[in-house]
């Protein structure tokens, strides 16, 4: 007996704690010196540099403040929150702001257990 798949045999899952790419959208746009990002999905390391791009974009056309629009956003990792902080320290350094709003409950815990909440404006992460 032989361990092999034989051709036509159902595809192997990923390995454990591997989870397949799943659809992630980043999509924004400027209102006055205000950029609204609406994150889609799972921002992580696969899409975390797709929020970057977006929110360069749209600070090269003028936006002075970042908003993320969160009520679409159904995980977010280390390398999420690594954006957050690259962000933060852009806008800061520039005189913007950052904030965020629509998050759902494991969103604001994660903000509230590593800090960054203080840096991200209180009205905005409320939802």
């Amino acid at each position: 007996m032989s361990l092999e798949p034989e051709r036509g045999d159902a595809i192997t899952p990923p390995p454990f704690g591997v989870r397949p790419h799943r659809r992630f959208v980043a999509s924004g746009s400027v209102e006055g010196d205000v950029a609204l990002i609406r994150v889609v999905g799972e921002m992580d390391l696969r899409t975390a540099d797709d929020v970057i791009d977006v929110a360069d974009e749209l600070l090269e056309r003028g936006a002075a403040h970042v908003v993320l629009e969160c009520s679409e956003l159904s995980f977010i990792d280390s390398s999420g929150l690594a954006v957050l902080i690259r962000l933060y320290q852009q806008l800061n350094r520039d005189g913007g702001t950052l904030g965020m709003r629509n998050c759902d409950a494991f969103t604001r815990n994660v903000l509230e257990v590593t800090g960054l909440r203080r840096f991200i404006l209180d009205d905005a992460v409320e939802g």
